[in-house]
Parts: structure tokens; sequence; C-alpha cells
């Protein structure tokens, strides 16, 4: 059977191309997402909207906001441990890295994989051999995710050893998040092939005899480009982009609520933890 994967998105103004809102501040849906909320400065967007991330990188970048953009960007990557102490022994040596992400790239992570409590009831069954044992954390340090970073690897790899080239299927969806109403909790925005999932990438270390840690966002290059072809593009944009006439924005907002794709609710787990197997 095909594993075909779900990709969270966050709802962007312009087609997820790779730019800055073109109203940063009318753009209420995005921060719906924590790590949006914690970092949006809608005061440092404003000046620079509608231009490429190469020019300012908004944090949705990291959530796949500019999954359909056309040109490569830069990303850094900074492990949310630097800085304490309770792990500075294991984690201390972590750089903030940089890395160039392809051009119509999403970056996935699958959450419900990476958490500690779903280790033998959840990834076990589905990973062919032996994974690593997971390690106890610091005195005092607690978290809900694997902290092994070799069972971090192992884990990543697996999940995306079964995705295939050219034949499994991107999904990328809302979670919740949206301006087509709160009664549809997941949105299908649109629909590619998968043509490449990068390789595992590391944080670059200050001491190259430590431990190497994974970067959890890996890449998804995917067939999907602007306008629909290559897949499925659900033309939203068109029928919610204020035309300054209030009958007409409301009839396109009727006619919105026409395209919505959504899953069936026995399917919305493999919506929730924003890249999934379907």
């Amino acid at each position: 059977m095909t594993t075909n994967l779900s990709i969270r998105v966050p709802w962007h103004d312009s087609q997820w191309n790779g730019t800055v809102c073109r109203d940063p501040a009318a753009n209420c849906h995005c921060v719906d997402y924590k790590n949006i909320m914690q970092q949006k400065q809608v005061s440092r967007e404003l000046p620079v909207r509608g231009k490429p991330f190469a020019k300012f990188l908004p944090p949705c970048a990291k959530e796949s906001g500019g999954f359909l953009s056309p040109v490569d960007w830069q990303v850094e990557h900074q492990h949310p441990y630097t800085g304490n102490e309770m792990v500075a022994e294991t984690h201390g040596h972590l750089k903030k890295t940089s890395r160039r992400v392809p051009r119509f790239t999403a970056l996935g992570v699958p959450f419900r994989w990476l958490r500690r409590e779903n280790l033998e009831s959840w990834v076990a069954p589905r990973v062919l051999g032996m994974l690593p044992p997971e390690m106890d954390c610091p005195q005092g340090f607690k978290t809900g995710w694997v902290f092994n970073h070799a069972l971090q690897a192992a884990i990543l790899d697996a999940f995306y050893g079964s995705v295939e080239s050219d034949t499994s299927l991107a999904l990328f969806y809302t979670k919740g998040a949206h301006p087509l109403g709160d009664d549809i909790p997941r949105l299908v925005v649109g629909v590619g092939s998968i043509e490449r999932i990068g390789q595992l990438t590391f944080y670059d270390s200050t001491d190259g005899s430590k431990s190497a840690h994974p970067i959890w966002e890996r890449e998804i290059v995917h067939s999907l480009r602007p306008g629909g072809e290559g897949g499925l593009l659900v033309p939203f944009s068109d029928y919610l982009t204020p035309t300054g006439d209030e009958d007409e924005d409301a009839r396109r907002a009727v006619l919105a609520k026409r395209l919505v794709i959504e899953p069936d609710q026995d399917r919305m787990v493999e919506f929730s933890y924003r890249t999934e197997h379907i």
C-alpha cells in the first residue's frame, strides 16, 4: 500500500508563494499555530509585505508557509534546548544551523512519532528492525519528546522510509486556522506528488567529539505548482481576496465554501500532527 503524507501549513493570503503576506495584520489565522504566535511581529512584517523570504523571513516559513515558493530560500534552525543548563552536557555544543531550502518544498516533522509516550504503542509496531533504546533525561529535566538523538534519527528515517518518490502524495492542509469558518477543523488546500525526501541533516557543533543531533524538519520536495499545475491547488484566493464590493465579497465567500475538501471524521487523526502517514 502506498504511503501518502499529510503536511500542515498555515494560512497565507498569497497562496504560499514564499513571500510575506500582502496584509500581515489581516491574516489573523496563522497565529493559531503556537510557534507563529510567539514570533510574529506585525510591525516588522508590514514594511516588507509581499517581499520574498530572501528579504525577510516570517515565522510561518518554518511551518511550510512558503511550500509553493518558486525560488530557494535560507532558514536557520536553533535547537529548542539551547541555553538550558540542565542539558548543557548533551546539547550545549549545538549551534544555530543554516541551510538552503529548495523551491517548491515543505518542511515535515512527524510529531506523533517523536512523542515518548508513543514509542511502544505507535512507533515500534510500524518500524522494521530494532530501534535504539531511549535514554533517561538528565536529573530535573522533563520532556514529552524522545530524548536520545540516535533514536530520533532512526525514527525520522523510518517515518520517511516508506514514502515513494513520484508515487506518494502530499496533502497540504490547515488545522482549523483559515477564513472558511470554525466549522471546518481541517481544510485541504492542495495536493501534489512527492518528488523527493531530503536527507537527514544535523545541527552544527562546537565540539566534533560529541554526538550529532538531527534537525527534525525534513525537506519534502513536491510537484505542485502555482495555479495547480502538477497537482491540485484549491483556488480559495480567487474567491477570498477582497474586491472592494461587500456584496460581491459575500457572494464569493459562499462560492469558496463549495470548494472545501476535508478529511472524513474517522481520518482526522491523520491530519493532526504536522506531518503524518495517510
